[in-house]
Order: structure tokens, then C-alpha cells, then sequence
């Protein structure tokens, strides 16, 4: 199954409501691991923002999948747009994902304007077209093979600007099979009502 990969970022310090406290990344990564597992995935697609993405790219190294990194502009302006911006020490795992996708020609640099909702909507619909060309190609030589998206996120959309749940929508529509991972404990997600 090709898998694309959409979910929160780590949350900025003081963030209210939680959506992905840095304490919970390897309770995550976990929960990542094991639905990758599930769907008997074989290459993923995301983006590579800390937290979710760098999880799922990540997990997917360790259980030797093919990772395509679909970024919305040059590399160096989303390591410190989508990166170090947030708490954690994310910029090694970033710099050797990016290296290893652009050493095996899985790197997708789009061009649109640095930091623009745009720019982030657009490489959504790169991941999910990109998953969907791969699930074509993967399906020739594997009858059973699917197009997958895996949402790691609390559970619920924060908006209508909401980025995750876009990407998610998205591939509803395109009919692939959707697992979630879930970025807060059962307590937290009680105490905020979810």
C-alpha cells in the first residue's frame, strides 16, 4: 500500500489547546510504527515537518520503506519554517531525510512563495496526487495494491484552515483507506472535550 502521511507538527511551547506535546513523540512514533504495519505499507509520501511527518519518514526508514518527501519550496526555508521552529532537536533527522530522498531520487521541491497556506495546500495535493500515481504504478505489478492515508493528529479538524484535515478530505475523495494516529493521550483528549 502507498501511504500518504499528513499530520501535526510538534506544538509550540505554551500552545493551548495541546495538539502534539513534544513528550508524546515516541508514544506516537509507536502508534505510527504499528499502523504502517497494519496497512502493509510499502512506500510513503509526506511532507517533512517536525513532529508527524519526521515520525512517519522516520518510522518508515526503520522498517525499510520507500519515503517521498514532497516539500513546498527549498529545503533550507522549510527547515527553519517547519523545523527548528518548534521544540526538539528535529534539524539532524531532517537534514539525513532529505539527503537519503534526494540521493535516491524521492526529494520533490515545489516552487511556490515561502510560508504561504498556498504553498501548504499545494504540496497536500502533490502527496496525495504523488501517492495515487504510485499506488497506479505499484497496482500493475501488484493486483492488491491500494492508496493509504495515515492522519496523525488528535483526532479532530482545529478549523477551516486546517492543513491536516485538508490533506485528509482529500484523500477520502480519492477513496484510500484511512488510519489515524492519535498525538494526545486518552486523559488530555478528555480534559479538552474531545
Amino acid at each position: 500500500m502507498i501511504v500518504a502521511v499528513a499530520g501535526r507538527r510538534i506544538d509550540a511551547p505554551g500552545a493551548q489547546p495541546p495538539r502534539f506535546p513534544l513528550e508524546r513523540r515516541t508514544q506516537v512514533r509507536g502508534a505510527i510504527t504499528a499502523a504502517l504495519r497494519r496497512m502493509g505499507a510499502t512506500t510513503i509520501v509526506s511532507s517533512a515537518a517536525c513532529g508527524a511527518d519526521l515520525l512517519a519518514l522516520d518510522a518508515a526508514r526503520a522498517l525499510s520503506l520507500r519515503r517521498r518527501i514532497i516539500l513546498p519550496y527549498r529545503a533550507d526555508w522549510f527547515l527553519a519554517d517547519s523545523v527548528t521552529d518548534r521544540p526538539g532537536r528535529w534539524k539532524s533527522l531532517y537534514e539525513t531525510l532529505i539527503e537519503e530522498a534526494r540521493a535516491s531520487g524521492d526529494l520533490v521541491t515545489l516552487t511556490f512563495p515561502r510560508g504561504s497556506d498556498d504553498a501548504f495546500r499545494a504540496a497536500n495535493e502533490t502527496i496525495r496526487s504523488e501517492a495515487q500515481r504510485l499506488a497506479r504504478q505499484e497496482s500493475r505489478r501488484n493486483p492488491a495494491a491500494a492508496l493509504g492515508g495515515l492522519i496523525v493528529w488528535e483526532g479532530a479538524p482545529r478549523g477551516p484552515d486546517d492543513i491536516t484535515a485538508h490533506l485528509k478530505e482529500r484523500l477520502e475523495q480519492a477513496g484510500a483507506h484511512m488510519e489515524q494516529a492519535l498525538t494526545l493521550s486518552r486523559r488530555v483528549r478528555q480534559a479538552a472535550g474531545g
